[in-house]
């Protein structure tokens, strides 16, 4: 009964760990003899895969917290120099770009924000 349960755990891990790997390499994909994740500059992509069969660009709003300093003038009921946070709407360049690297390959859908690749799909095959 030991030895049972010892190999189902075994498995399990087995099967844990495979999905762990999975999971990563959807996030990135191979163009030419590079691999191409995410975290990587926009210019890093092109130098390694073209410039891509489609682009497309827009600015998305997004509400950030930022921590600061207050002072007197902007709180006056607070001590100066105590730490607030404060929530503020930055624009966010989007860019989606579409490799297509023909029909024995999966088409790739890189997004880009802010100059860096935010994540990677595949699109189905090329043509």
């Amino acid at each position: 009964m030991q030895a049972l349960c010892k190999r189902i755990i075994s498995i399990g891990l087995f099967l844990s760990v495979g999905l762990l790997c999975s999971s990563s390499f959807a996030m990135s994909f191979r163009c030419n003899s590079y691999v191409i994740d995410t975290g990587m500059h926009k210019v890093e992509l092109i130098q390694k895969c073209g410039t891509p069969a489609s682009a497309s660009y827009r600015m998305e709003k997004r509400t950030i917290r930022i921590k600061k300093y207050s002072d007197l003038q902007t709180y006056p009921r607070l001590p100066n120099g105590t730490v607030v946070e404060v929530e503020k709407e930055v624009e966010v360049p989007i860019e989606e770009w579409i490799y297509n690297f023909g029909p024995q390959q999966f088409m790739q859908l890189v997004l880009i924000e802010d100059g860096r690749i935010r994540s990677i799909s595949d699109l189905g095959y090329g043509r």
